[in-house]
């Protein structure tokens, strides 16, 4: 077994901004989704394979409908994008402190695939990660762990979420580990009846004994270590019951996570949280709330709740109002409870969509978060 040193890292909250955009995406199936290729929109190849991305393509490309989070009090905003792949970025200074997480395996370093599957070892048990890499790699590269919907995977998630072309043209690190398999009496908060590979959250939030979250601490200690990533800018996204995971990491992790990004999931006041059904149309949370249906505040904040103190990590929201499996009632909730307690926040809501990951999800949170980093 290995024992490696963890980061210990604090940033103050910046201000809170929300917006939304118009686009409608279609419906698909839970973890999965209908995509649209990366192609009709940003006019670039994508995939996975040596393609060549045109970077001020992608950074120029049109996307008036999507609103950016408001980052002129925390840095230059000119100096973020270049800042994934320069080879000499001043970073801040962070406190590196010992962390007791226990793991076995490595993250190899490979240039062709640039795309491939390893294991680590955690609390007994080998676990399966997807690990896309750049192009080319520089020192301080930012990093994004994925997670991917219910019954789902880690590889399948990079690909549909369109984790290939954003390594290419930011030069950030992503990391898709696979979730487990639960039987009947495995049932978390967004799984009352089990029976399926989802991530463990509100059942157990200790860093120590959630296998996943012990996953994730080996994830970062690998990715520094093997990767040399920026232990300043690391963001978790995730789509579906990944997206819960992303919001649960960047909460119980809020030390060594920068930021976080969901589709599709949000904050449960219900449990299990399937009890709230809302469906409706719109393109804002104030509009959503006023028609018939909407579901009532209840006590819970799962899978963890948001604290009112302390760091709040800054997060970007997309949800479609006609989801069937998860309520857009989720992601407003988590959306108006991020504003009044002061975290950052920007939320798209997509008008009658679905539940359906889309293609664009990993360049438009990771353009929203990037600025945003750890510091002393």
């Amino acid at each position: 077994m290995t024992t490696r040193a963890a980061l210990l890292v604090f940033v103050p909250a910046a201000l809170a901004v929300s917006g939304c955009g118009s686009p409608t995406e279609p419906n698909g199936p839970r973890g999965r989704g209908i995509i649209a290729p990366v192609s009709d929109v940003l006019g670039v190849p994508v995939g996975d394979g040596p393609e060549v991305i045109d970077r001020a393509a992608v950074m120029d490309a049109p996307d008036a409908d999507v609103p950016r989070l408001d980052v002129a009090d925390v840095m230059d905003v000119s100096d973020a994008r270049d800042a994934a792949v320069a080879p000499d970025v001043a970073r801040p200074d962070v406190t590196v402190a010992p962390d007791p997480v226990v793991y076995s395996g490595s993250l190899p370093v490979r240039v062709e695939p640039r795309a491939f599957i390893t294991t680590l070892r955690v609390l007994g048990n080998r676990r399966d990660v997807w690990v896309r890499l750049p192009a080319t790699l520089r020192a301080g590269a930012p990093l994004m762990l994925a997670f991917h919907g219910t019954n789902s995977d880690g590889q399948t998630f990079l690909n549909e979420s369109g984790a290939g072309a954003v390594a290419e043209s930011r030069g950030a690190v992503f990391i898709a580990p696979t979730a487990r398999w639960f039987g009947d009496t495995g049932a978390d908060f967004d799984h009352p009846g089990g029976n399926g590979t989802y991530w463990e959250t509100a059942n157990n939030p200790s860093p120590d004994t959630n296998e996943d979250i012990v996953l994730v601490r080996a994830i970062l200690q690998e990715a520094r270590r093997a990767y040399g990533v920026d232990p300043t800018r690391v963001y978790a996204y995730g789509h579906s019951n990944g997206g819960f995971m992303a919001y649960f990491i960047a909460q119980v992790l809020r030390d060594r996570v920068a930021g976080f990004g969901e589709n599709a999931a949000g904050l449960s006041l219900t449990t299990p949280q399937q009890a709230c059904r809302f469906q409706g149309r719109g393109t804002t949370c104030a509009a959503l709330s006023t028609q018939p249906g909407w579901c009532p505040r209840g006590a819970l904040e799962l899978p963890v709740a948001l604290p009112a103190a302390g760091r709040r990590p800054p997060g970007v929201l997309f949800h479609g109002t006609a989801d069937p499996l998860v309520s857009v009632y989720h992601s407003c909730t988590l959306e108006r409870l991020m504003r009044e307690r002061g975290a950052p926040v920007l939320i798209t809501l997509f008008d009658n969509g679905g539940h359906a990951a889309f293609d664009t999800f990993a360049q438009r949170t990771f353009d929203a978060l990037s600025p945003y980093r750890l510091g002393p």
